[in-house]
């Protein structure tokens, strides 16, 4: 059976899998399933997955008969919802999406429904446009009533950003500095090339915990990039003086300024702030509004790991934890005997790993060196990271990563084909490519490369669900062949990967003008192949997924379609 885990009450539609094998079922209204064909005598994996949903998985599962009924039962806990206001071009929310959320968007605030609010663990309240006083007051009351936290954001770009209508409504923060506020006079207007945070904060504030998105380490004195871009249009936000007697300060805004030959960092005031009120929380980022001249794709990797780690703790007051409720007593259905080759799988459910807030301390975490993708070494050249990040790891402790990337495993993808693709499958989750390879464990690590190019990507580790995981929610539409190699280097198998319609005609790309990025001398053979912006931002731009459990694929974000 499946249930909720908060509730108690059984879930339909569930998909129940054998992991590494193509065998799966659904679960029906009263959340019992029945999944046939499993193989006897072999150590299985089972998994449980639904939209808005954690997936669960139950491991070293053995079938010893067909004539008796295995049962296993599911708890699964309900992902976080979040709303996003008013995100100017979408890639914040898009990069919500990515990870283990439940996120919705709307351009302005809901006046005429606020209480929608209500429904949400967090807020994101980047730029809906005006609001009055009277409609911010009731907002701010709803969301205070129901426990929902709320992330308000700025950039300098807009008097109508979350942090700028606090300001102007409630004089709370009293002081907003941006890059039109006046200067002293006297003083030179610099010219400045990047913007940032600098870490103020001495108590590894969950906010700067590492994830699935930055593995290393931020500490008292880390400098988070947020924009680097050489352009006019730069801007940025501080504040000072929060109306609250348990709003904390984290890290400060810093703008890089040149004068003749010097670069040189200027502290500008509050960047980011935390409250952790009676019912909610409050998070304060004063540089990760969304602009069209800057947004998401502009941060570093560790600014983007900041702002999920923002939503997550906002959505993680304890007045959003429902108290445990009993599970209802649901009869059990009476035993059958399934038919020859098949076994039933719907007693006692398997102990469930207790949730931790990001950051927290774990007796099943590995230190690792950190990882600085491609895109950040060109934005802090200057600057060098030594400390080691703590990383969620399998919970069976896997061997280091192999240092060496292994050749390609065949030198063109025609010679990939049926007899070597290892059964290796796929299944396609809000963006997220899960992969399984036959006989792996958790902890196991394989090299992806990506064909038709060969291009080589990074190693991945099995997580404890036995999956590799790949984010392709941005790449462009085609057709993929992922090849993975063994710690062995030896060739294990391949899959394909769809995406949209690889013959229509492909859209214009955006320029990457990454100067840093490298692109691989890979010559891809005829027929279709990555573009160059693709190249970048595969190679430039991949990181570890999951504490080493996956990595992310960036291009265009596209629809996509898996295929064996």
């Amino acid at each position: 059976m499946a249930t909720n885990a908060s509730t108690g009450k059984p879930l339909s539609g569930v998909t129940v899998a054998l992991a590494g094998h193509d065998l799966s079922t659904l679960t029906n209204k009263q959340g019992q399933y029945t999944l046939e064909g499993v193989p006897v005598g072999d150590e299985h994996r089972l998994r449980a997955s639904l939209s808005g949903m954690h997936t669960e998985s139950i491991n070293n599962v053995i079938v010893t008969n067909h004539s008796k009924a295995t049962k296993l039962d599911f708890a699964l806990d309900p992902l976080p919802r979040v709303l996003v206001l008013g995100d100017a071009t979408g890639r914040s929310t898009e990069l919500l999406k990515t990870q283990e959320l439940v996120v919705e968007a709307l351009d302005s605030l809901p006046e005429s429904n606020l209480e929608m609010l209500a429904d949400y663990d967090s807020v994101i309240w980047d730029d809906p446009g005006e609001v009055s006083r009277e409609t911010l007051t009731k907002a701010i009351e709803i969301t205070d009533k129901a426990g929902t936290g709320i992330v308000w954001l700025d950039l300098g770009s807009s008097n109508t950003s979350g942090i700028a209508l606090l300001h102007s409504t409630f004089a709370s923060p009293q002081t907003r500095t941006t890059q039109d506020t006046p200067t002293a006079p006297g003083e030179k207007q610099l010219p400045i090339t990047s913007t940032g945070y600098r870490i103020t904060d001495t108590t590894n504030h969950p906010l700067f915990a590492s994830g699935s998105l930055f593995t290393g380490s931020l500490i008292e004195g880390s400098f988070i990039t947020q924009d680097a871009k050489s352009t006019n249009d730069v801007f940025w936000a501080s504040v000072s003086d929060i109306q609250s007697e348990t709003a904390i300060s984290l890290a400060e805004t810093v703008t890089t300024v040149v004068s003749g030959d010097v670069m040189s960092p200027k502290p500008r005031g509050t960047g980011i702030a935390v409250d952790e009120r009676a019912g909610n929380r409050y998070v304060y980022l004063a540089l990760h509004g969304s602009h069209p001249a800057t947004d998401a794709r502009a941060w570093s990797a560790e600014g983007k790991q900041v702002f999920v780690n923002a939503a997550t703790w906002a959505a993680s007051s304890e007045h959003n934890e429902e108290p445990s409720k009993p599970k209802p007593v649901v009869p059990e259905p009476p035993v059958t005997t399934p038919g020859e080759g098949g076994s039933r799988v719907p007693t006692a459910p398997a102990p469930k790993p207790t949730a931790k807030a990001p950051g927290a301390a774990s007796n099943d975490t590995v230190d690792l060196p950190a990882i600085v993708n491609q895109q950040q070494a060109g934005q802090q050249t200057n600057q060098k990271t030594t400390a080691s990040g703590t990383l969620r790891a399998p919970s069976a402790q896997a061997t280091p990563r192999p240092e060496k990337t292994p050749e390609p495993p065949v030198a063109a993808g025609n010679l990939l084909t049926a007899a070597n693709a290892g059964g290796v499958t796929l299944r396609l989750e809000d963006g997220i490519a899960h992969v399984t390879i036959p006989d792996s464990r958790p902890g196991d690590w394989f090299f992806l490369h990506v064909y038709p190019s060969k291009t080589p990507v990074d190693w991945i580790r099995v997580n404890d669900e036995g999956e590799l995981r790949v984010d392709i929610s941005s790449l462009s539409d085609g057709e993929y062949q992922f090849a993975f190699t063994g710690s062995d280097e030896s060739f294990v198998g391949w899959v394909t990967l769809k995406l949209g319609n690889p013959t229509a005609e492909e859209p214009e790309r955006d320029t990457l003008t990454d100067a840093a990025t490298v692109v691989p001398a890979t010559i891809p053979p005829a027929g279709f192949s990555l573009s160059t912006t693709e190249l970048l931002m595969l190679l430039g731009a991949a990181v570890l997924l999951l504490g080493a459990a996956g990595i992310v694929l960036f291009g265009l974000r596209k629809p996509a379609v898996a295929e064996q």
